[in-house]
């Protein structure tokens, strides 16, 4: 069911201007994404062998990438690990061949209940993973899952993680920004938020129709490094009704630069 197609790929580093803050700079901790080779990987299964380009289908499919290195493996194999474990979310499996196994199995045990109207219902789970950057001191990978399993829609979520290339650790909010650069961070955050949704500065988040506890503000820590700046993804009922959809944001480097001191 898997399938790798190996290329070799070169990465530009895009923002080679960032390194010379704190957060990026000390070079023997770096890499050489040009020795890196990067596996494309396919996981998938259909109901009774059907094309998911038909509406009728019932499937469930992976796209992900993994990347391979002799000298940095282990380091590989646990950012690998950690981008299939963010795929596999709201599932139980261990594995995306399990997960597209269970996947099948639940449809069939839902067609053949007598009790459900809508038999002929299609279903389908589709996941993919890609790199939105590749730097030195930190690698952001982005998640995109659309499945719809009976309902008024489908759904569609996005999870942003980044990694850093020395352990193949995670990186969060609180590991780069102190506190006080945090609520600068969030004051320019908030201010990108409500120009991207038209508020006006003293205009009310629960008025107009958001959900942030106590009406305030927050940074999601769905977030992940650009080549324009770090982007800030709510995902679909997060922070408001489905009606407003997936809210993100960018905060530009050149606004915020000096936090990274």
């Amino acid at each position: 069911m898997l399938k790798g197609i190996n290329t070799t790929i070169t990465f530009l580093f895009l923002f080679a201007f960032i390194n010379s803050c704190s957060f990026f700079e000390n070079d023997k901790d770096s890499f050489d994404s040009s020795l890196y080779t990067k596996t494309t990987v396919h996981a998938e299964s259909t109901y009774n062998n059907c094309s998911p380009k038909s509406d009728a289908c019932a499937y469930m499919s992976f796209d992900y990438p993994q990347f391979k290195n002799e000298a940095n493996s282990e380091i590989l194999k646990k950012i690998n690990a950690s981008v299939i474990k963010t795929m596999l979310t709201y599932t139980e499996a261990n594995s995306p061949d399990k997960a597209c196994e269970e996947f099948i199995n639940n449809y069939k045990s839902f067609i053949d209940n007598p009790d459900v109207d809508e038999s002929n219902t299609a279903w389908f789970d589709k996941r993919d993973a890609e790199w939105l950057s590749i730097q030195k001191k930190v690698m952001s990978v982005k998640c995109n899952v659309s499945n719809f399993m009976g309902g008024a829609h489908e759904n569609n979520f996005v999870m942003l993680r980044n990694f850093t290339p020395l352990t193949g650790d995670s990186i969060g909010l609180n590991m780069i920004f102190d506190t006080e650069s945090l609520k600068e961070l969030s004051n320019q955050g908030e201010m990108k938020f409500r120009a991207k949704q038209g508020l006006k500065k003293e205009e009310s988040f629960e008025e107009a129709g958001y959900w942030f506890p106590d009406n305030e503000f927050y940074l999601t820590e769905n977030f992940a490094f650009t080549q324009e700046g770090l982007l800030f993804y709510y995902n679909e009922y997060e922070i408001a009704p489905y009606s407003k959809g997936a809210i993100y944001f960018v905060v530009p480097y050149s606004l915020i630069m000096h936090l990274f001191d």
